[in-house]
């Protein structure tokens, strides 16, 4: 097993790292998802610029 996921004290590179995982899972999942079901899953204030 992976000790880094079950780490009781993450350090803050690991925190880092989680907060990028999350970052590029936002992009890719706004680049692959087409403009309609992204402005109806989005709030007006926080649709994508490029739709």
């Amino acid at each position: 097993m992976n000790r880094t996921f079950f780490h009781p004290h993450p350090s803050d590179m690991e925190a880092q790292k989680q907060l990028l995982v999350s970052k590029l899972l936002l992009a890719i999942r706004k680049t692959t998802t087409p403009p309609k079901s992204l402005t109806s899953c989005y709030p007006r204030t926080e649709t994508p610029q490029f739709t």
